[in-house]
């Protein structure tokens, strides 16, 4: 799987469905006029990982149920202004009353086929290539692999009936990533949400579990936990995104329920990194810094490659300064932002939810984040950002003092950043199977370059 000049931004999109037959190695193919194609959709969706509408699509078109594995490449017409996307689906049924305009096609009749661009005839040998290695990839995600949609689909089915919950229709993609693939079902009481977990982030089912437990009104409710496999079921919850709410006194509530959660964890980071929450302990973070030097980065210019590394000593240093200072270590959760929070309708309590993330660090590094993502909701308020960085530092005056807490946030922004550097281009990127490293493809570059934003805001020349 690659990518060439994706673009995340809204624009219209042209999705191709490469469906399989489900017994032969042959690709479904459809007609118009003069034209011979893959079928596809048009569509407004910006999200490249919500696969719901495709398989929707696909059922309309063709008559075949399918299942999403992934994109296999996108590609944004700067020209056009659009973006075209290449998904690979799998066949949950055998149809034997295809419309008229479609039709099977193996590798050498499309290889030959007169009406199927050259475009269209790269992206299937790019497919069965792809294919043909699933027994050989050793990093491929499970939910990538033909035939795992029905071995999730019956366990989330038994699982259902054993809890007397009757199910309202079938189960149904919400979302195909590199990093995780998540199901949804309906039923007569309310909607269960299957998440599998790349191996990477296999803790994130059972430490979910446990702050579920722990924080029954604050994190969704997991209902069963498949630990060799990384799996987890949960209950859906009521609310709607942080983001969707104008009011500041909602965001800073739910900021200092946030901090309540980390200092009450902060006597149970050995029980959490013993559940397998990755340690990434500040001195830790400090050993890893001559590695990054080491191994920059790819696509970084000369000079900015030359910046980092006369300001390793900086980034020790501070590293050095956040452990002279009594706030101590708790979980992190990693990707904090008002997208990862619901606000409860009935009490206008917060729900966090998405710990794939987490680790065990210094808990001031999710605010840097908080705050770098929250857009412009509060333009009108011209310190809506102080008010919500007071809100959560606050909480931690029974660690130090308020001063001294903004200066340990000054050091944190910075020390965040190598934190998120390290996590992805260390641990995370490495994990993916090449094919599928399209998805974080410039991140890593990116954190560095904020990285190095922010030391030259924490140290200007």
């Amino acid at each position: 799987m690659n990518v060439t000049g994706y673009s995340a931004a809204t624009v219209p999109v042209d999705c191709y469905l490469i469906i399989p037959h489900p017994t032969e190695a042959r690709a479904l193919f459809m007609t118009d006029s003069d034209s011979c194609h893959l079928p596809y959709l048009h569509t407004d969706v910006a999200d490249i990982g919500s696969v719901g509408h495709l398989n929707r699509a696909a059922a309309r078109a063709t008559g075949i149920r399918t299942a999403t594995l992934g994109c296999l490449r996108a590609a944004y017409d700067a020209n056009l202004r659009t973006e075209k996307r290449f998904y690979a689906l799998d066949s949950l049924n055998n149809t034997l009353q295809l419309p008229q305009n479609a039709f099977w096609l193996n590798a050498q009749e499309i290889a030959e086929h007169p009406h199927i661009s050259n475009e269209q005839k790269v992206i299937i040998r790019t497919w069965f290539l792809w294919h043909g290695m699933e027994g050989k990839a050793a990093l491929r995600v499970p939910w990538s692999k033909r035939g795992w949609f029905r071995e999730i689909e019956a366990w989330m089915l038994d699982l259902a009936d054993r809890l007397d919950m009757h199910v309202n229709g079938n189960v149904e993609q919400v979302r195909v990533g590199s990093r995780s693939s998540t199901l949804r079902v309906s039923t007569t009481s309310n909607a269960l949400y299957f998440k599998a977990c790349h191996a990477a982030f296999s803790y994130e089912p059972v430490v979910t579990r446990v702050l579920s437990i722990r924080y029954p009104k604050q994190i969704p409710e997991v209902v069963a936990v498949n630990v060799e496999q990384a799996w987890m079921l949960t209950r859906e919850f009521k609310g709607t995104l942080l983001t969707d709410s104008p009011h500041i006194e909602v965001w800073e509530k739910a900021i200092r329920a946030f901090a309540e959660i980390q200092m009450d964890l902060v006597e149970n980071t050995h029980l959490l990194i013993g559940l397998g929450l990755p340690d990434r302990h500040i001195d830790y973070l400090s050993t890893q810094i001559d590695r990054l030097m080491a191994d920059m980065p790819a696509n970084l210019q000369d000079d900015e490659k030359e910046f980092l590394a006369s300001h390793a000593r900086t980034l020790k240093e501070l590293c050095y300064d956040l452990l002279d200072y009594k706030v101590p270590l708790s979980i992190v959760h990693g990707d904090f932002w008002a997208g990862n929070v619901a606000i409860q309708p009935h009490n206008q309590q917060p729900v966090f939810f998405d710990w794939s993330d987490s680790s065990i660090s210094h808990p001031f590094f999710d605010m840097p984040h908080f705050l770098a993502k929250m857009g412009t909701p509060f333009a009108h308020i011209p310190d809506a950002r102080q008010r919500l960085l007071r809100a959560y530092l606050e909480g931690w005056t029974r660690y130090e003092s308020l001063s001294n807490l903004a200066k340990i946030y000054q050091r944190a922004e910075v020390v965040s950043k190598l934190y998120e550097v390290i996590s992805y281009h260390h641990f995370i990127v490495p994990a993916l199977e090449n094919a599928t490293r399209w998805e974080t493809e410039g991140i890593v570059p990116k954190l560095t370059r904020q990285l190095i934003a922010a030391l030259k805001a924490h140290h200007p020349a």
